[in-house]
């Protein structure tokens, strides 16, 4: 569970994706997950397949603990080089609505594709410390799109 294994597993689906990279982490909010978003972006950013950069989305949980949106997305551009990078980033706070899905699994989508993460993106830097990068099936795929990009099944708090 290092920045570098974790990008190295999913390279491909961030080099391909013109569109949309949607990060899905209940725990998106912690410096671990904010850290492996940078990493992401400058993935994203390297070697690109197509001129065109992806709109690249974080939906985290709110919680007691939790931090704004406008928060998580100052953390996420403190690197200076994104400035320089015509890339949109958004980040979306969500909860939880009384007998709907809840919000807990971990992935990654494009509009080519997706892949859960077991543990989420936030990583230990631990060599040691393993997880698993599960490409999804089309209807689990089609089912995380629908619940987080068409949304109606989380109720919206803020957006950044």
């Amino acid at each position: 569970r290092t920045h570098d294994s974790l990008c190295r597993g999913i390279s491909n689906l961030l080099r391909f994706a013109s569109e949309h990279v949607v990060v899905i982490d209940a725990y998106g909010w912690t410096t671990e997950a904010i850290n492996q978003m940078q990493h992401f972006i400058k993935e994203i950013s390297c070697d690109r397949l197509n001129s065109k950069l992806p709109t690249v989305t974080l939906f985290f949980k709110e919680s007691g603990k939790s931090a704004s949106s406008n928060h998580v997305k100052q953390q996420i551009l403190l690197d200076a080089n994104f400035r320089k990078l015509d890339i949109k980033i958004e980040v979306i706070v969500l909860e939880e609505i009384l007998g709907s899905d809840v919000f807990h699994n971990r992935c990654i989508l494009t509009e080519h594709g997706g892949v859960l993460i077991g543990h989420g993106i936030g990583v230990s830097g631990v060599s040691a410390h393993t997880d698993e990068i599960v490409l999804m099936n089309s209807t689990l795929y089609q089912k995380k799109w629908k619940q987080f990009m068409e949304g109606g099944f989380f109720k919206f708090i803020s957006q950044a």
